[in-house]
Parts: structure tokens; sequence; C-alpha cells
């Protein structure tokens, strides 16, 4: 079978590969025999993954080259791509528990992005057939070796033994389920070697900046200038407003974040605190990982972190939205929180970048709106939908790299997301 719906010079996936004939089987099968779009859908993104090019798998790629859209299109107006991807997903589900329940491998693209993930099937060995021939007797041993030749036979074999080795480690390390990514990061990002430091956002201080207009830097923020001559009972609006802002506010998004966490299994919470971005000084960043939540509207300390980062949370006019400083083919130069038709579509980036000391680490999740902030929050707790995308990021190496994650959210309004997926990455070197 030959079938390719990529532009030219893409890659087809080796036709000895194991996976690419499951895929060549659910093509063949009556599900998707009759629908050529799913097909093309299957084929784009399995061939894709299979040749290394996962980069290439987001909403707007499948909508260019399964769907014929323009480049540029805006999916959040045209939802082709997601409403295929669900009944994708489920023709998937359906084949591999009736007709593929005995293939060597199961085909799955986890919610929250299209990169497909291949599951070896747990019984492959008991579902070899077996022998319907008694066995062969065995041919009699050959007289050993000369023993000048052993060295040399020996060396022969750790040749021909490595490679194999190496290419098992290298298959058993893409093939880990997206759970182990999950809770690899987590294992290393929260342990009890390391302190971990959450930081909520300050919505006192976003608050004090809608009423004035204005937004505070890093710098004013840490030195408390622009509450300088605030009463708690002052008369003009600006007094009030830097009054207002003392106070320790947050959200209900965040605390619930820090809740879930803990509730989360086999999360290590030991050495965790949380501490209020107005009370935090720079010293209090170092010798710690860190996770701060919020844009730099919310919390100035991102400005820290971010400045060398593609994706950024910022505000100007335009309201809040999320820069992309370098866009790739099919990619918009910023994101801002949008109303279509009977939806309400925000962003969120998650970055996973270097901290202020040695071997120190941040993660930085920030929204457009709050139902972007919980979208990028409920992403990180989902261990299948982060696990897969960790599992491409990492391209089958045992360390996590940097990383930005730009996420798309839907809902009935900017208070509370119904779904998400993933729009565009990036990876970075460590």
């Amino acid at each position: 079978m030959n079938r390719s719906v990529g532009p030219a010079g893409s890659g087809s996936p080796a036709t000895n590969d194991p996976r690419w004939s499951v895929v060549e089987r659910v093509l063949a099968s009556q599900a998707f025999s009759k629908s050529a779009r799913l097909s093309q859908f299957l084929v784009f993104v399995c061939e894709r993954a299979l040749t290394g090019n996962s980069d290439q798998i987001n909403e707007t790629q499948v909508g260019v080259h399964v769907f014929d859209r323009h480049v540029g299109y805006n999916p959040g107006e045209d939802s082709i791509v997601r409403s295929h991807a669900r009944l994708l997903r489920k023709r998937l589900d359906d084949y591999f528990e009736a007709d593929g329940r005995a293939e060597p491998y199961f085909i799955r693209i986890p919610k929250g992005g299209y990169v497909p993930y291949f599951e070896p099937h747990p019984d492959t060995v008991e579902l070899l057939p077996a022998a319907d021939e008694p066995a062969v007797p065995l041919p009699a041993a050959p007289p050993p070796p000369d023993p000048k030749w052993r060295r040399s036979l020996y060396l022969v074999a750790v040749v021909a033994v490595v490679p194999l080795l190496a290419a098992a480690y290298l298959y058993i390390s893409r093939s880990a389920a997206p759970d182990d990514y999950s809770r690899r990061f987590w294992g290393t990002f929260l342990s009890d070697t390391r302190p971990a430091l959450i930081v909520p956002s300050d919505t006192a201080l976003v608050i004090y900046e809608v009423m004035m207009g204005r937004d505070v830097r890093l710098q004013e923020y840490v030195s408390q200038g622009f509450r300088q001559n605030a009463a708690l009972r002052g008369n003009s609006p600006s007094e009030r407003a830097a009054a207002l802002s003392a106070m320790p506010y947050s959200n209900m998004v965040d605390l619930q974040f820090c809740w879930q966490l803990a509730r989360a299994p086999g999360m290590d919470l030991r050495r965790v605190s949380i501490r209020a971005p107005k009370d935090l000084r720079t010293p209090d960043l170092k010798g710690s990982n860190v996770i701060l939540i919020g844009a730099r509207r919310a919390d100035p300390w991102v400005e820290i972190f971010d400045q060398a980062n593609n994706f950024q949370g910022l505000h100007d006019d335009r309201g809040d939205y999320i820069l992309n400083r370098s866009p790739k083919d099919g990619e918009s130069s910023y994101y801002v929180e949008h109303k279509g038709p009977g939806a309400f579509e925000s962003y969120a980036v998650i970055s996973h970048v270097p901290g202020l000391g040695p071997d120190e680490r941040a993660l930085l999740i920030s929204g457009t709106t709050s139902a972007g902030t919980e979208a990028g929050l409920s992403f990180l707790l989902n261990p299948e939908a982060f696990g897969a995308m960790l599992r491409t990021l990492s391209a089958g190496s045992q360390t996590i790299p940097w990383f930005e994650i730009l996420l798309r959210a839907e809902g009935v309004d900017s208070r509370a997301p119904g779904r998400y997926e993933v729009a565009a990455w990036r990876r970075h070197s460590r």
C-alpha cells in the first residue's frame, strides 16, 4: 500500500516497520476503507511520527494537508480538524477492541494533541501462532574452534551485539507509556533532594493595573514604590487602588491547582512551599525549583525567566495575548482571546526553562484568560496528554529538554475551559 498526503520530501516509513504494517491494516479495515478523510488524517500523522517529523503534527498542518485549508487559516473559526480527531480516536478504539485486538501495536492519539502513540501489545509473545509440526532435531554441534580464534569470535560477537542492545534501548525508551514521562518530569521537579516553590498570581496587582490603566514592572513591584502614600481609606482612586493592591489576593484557579497537585498520585510535596509573589525577593528564587502561575502582568517575577522564550504572555492595547516571536509555517505572530460561534477561545503557554542556580528549573504557566491558565494547569496534571507531549519533546532521550508549549482552549466563556489542545511547541537543548 502506498498512501501519502504529505509534501514532497517528507519521507515514508520503512515498509518493514511493524508499526507501519499496523497502519496499513487499520486503513484496510471496514471502518476506514469507507472514510477517505479519516484515512488521510491517520496516514498524515503516522507518516510524520514514524519518520521523525512529529514537530510537523499540529492542527494547522492537518487542516492544510488533509482538509485542504489555506495556509494561515484560523483553526479557532474552523473546527473541522478537532471534530474529525474525535471521530478518528473513536474509530481507532473500535478497531483495536474488535478486529485489531491481536495487533502487535495499538495506535492511540491522546487528547490534547495529534501525535500518535504506538503502544506495544502487552501479550504479543502469547499471540504468536503455535507451530503445528513437531520440532526438528537440532544438528550435532560443530567442534569447538581452535583457541587462537576465540578472541576473534568474541570480538565479532561484541560488535554484533552492541548495536542490537543500543537499538533495543532506543526502542524501549521511545515506547515508554506517556504517564512514565509525566512521572519522570514531576519526580525530578518535586523531590526530596531540592526544595520547590509555587508562586501563584497576584490578583490584587491585576486589579490595581486595571484601575490605574498601566502595568507594574518587576523593579517597581519589588520596591513597592507604586503603593507609596497609600492609605487603607484613601480618598483618591489611586490611593484606593494602591491600598487594594496590598491585599493578599490570589484566585481559585491557582489554589485549585495546588490542591490537585497535592492529591495527584506519586507527588512528593515534602519540600514544597507556597509564597505570595509580593513577599518574594530574588534570593528566594535561588536554591529551589520554581513554579510561577500567571503572565508578567499577574506575576512580574516571570520577567526574569521568559526573556529568551519564543512564546511570551504579554499585555497591551490588544489586551492579554501570547506573542510568537519566530512564527513557523501556519503559525500566527500573536494569539489573542477570541469569541467564536458558540465558544470562547483562549490560549496558554507552559514553559520549562532553567532556574537561577545550577541544575535548577522553572515552570511557567500563563494564560490570556483564567480559562487559558486553567487549561494549562489541567494539561500539566493530565498524565496521558502531558506525558505524550513530553515523549515527543524528548525524542527518545531519557532527559526531558527545556520546552515551550502553546495550548488553545475552548469554553463557553473566558472563565472556564471546555477542551484544550496543543497548538504549537518548541524544544530547546539543555
